[in-house]
C-alpha cells in the first residue's frame, strides 16, 4: 500500500507540473572521473536547466569562461553576487562567458529529477536556466583535485582549454573584480 501512495504521489506532482506548463529537464548523468592536469579543469558533464547538455571545458565556445561553484542549496545567495556582477557589467564580458556550476553528491534518477526541475522552477530567467548547468558527481575527487572545500564557493576563470587564470573564493567584491578585470583585460590585449 506505501508503493502505491508513493507512485500516485509522484504521478500527481507530475501531472500538475504539466497542467501548468512546466516542462521537465532530464536527470542528468553521473560523470564518471578524470583526474585533471595541475591548473586545469577537469571533465565535468551536466545539463543546463534547459535540459541541454554540455562538457566543460569541452564545450565552451569562448575564449575565457567565468565558472562559479556552489555545493550547497545555501550557497545561491554567494553565487547571486557574482551572477548580479556579471549581469550589471561589473565583469568586463568582452569574449568572457558565464556559467554557473551547483555540483551535487551522486543520488538516484529521481531524485535527480525532482533536484534539476526545482531550481528550474525557482529561476525566471531564461538566460540564467542556460548558464546553470547541473553536475553530479563523487565531489571529493573535485575537492582533492582542485583543492576545495564544501563550505565555500569557487569562481574559476578558464581558458577554452580548460587551463584555470584565475581563482576566487568567496563572494563577490571590488579587490576580487579588479584583479578579475585587469587578468580579461591583459588576456585580450595578448590575444590581438
Amino acid at each position: 500500500m506505501k508503493t502505491f501512495l508513493k507512485i500516485a504521489l509522484i504521478i500527481i506532482i507530475l501531472g500538475s507540473l504539466f497542467v501548468t506548463k512546466v516542462y521537465f529537464i532530464g536527470p542528468g548523468n553521473i560523470i564518471s572521473w578524470q583526474k585533471p592536469e595541475p591548473n586545469y579543469m577537469p571533465l565535468l558533464e551536466g545539463e543546463n536547466l534547459l535540459g541541454e547538455k554540455l562538457s566543460f571545458p569541452k564545450d565552451l565556445k569562448g575564449p575565457l569562461t567565468l565558472l562559479v561553484i556552489g555545493f550547497k542549496r545555501e550557497h545561491q545567495k554567494l553565487i547571486n553576487t557574482w551572477i548580479e556582477a556579471y549581469e550589471k557589467g561589473q565583469i568586463n564580458k568582452g569574449g568572457v562567458d558565464f556559467f554557473e556550476l551547483p555540483i551535487i553528491y551522486e543520488v538516484g534518477m529521481l531524485k535527480r529529477l525532482f533536484i534539476n526541475n526545482g531550481m528550474k522552477m525557482g529561476i525566471p530567467d531564461p538566460e540564467q536556466l542556460k548558464r546553470t548547468v547541473t553536475v553530479y558527481m563523487d565531489r571529493q575527487k573535485l575537492f582533492d583535485s582542485l583543492k576545495m572545500e564544501v563550505n565555500s564557493i569557487y569562481s574559476l576563470l578558464i581558458q577554452q582549454d580548460g587551463k584555470i587564470v584565475w581563482r576566487s573564493q568567496g563572494i563577490v567584491s571590488s579587490k576580487k573584480l579588479d584583479a578579475l578585470n585587469h587578468l580579461i583585460q591583459s588576456y585580450q590585449l595578448n590575444a590581438r
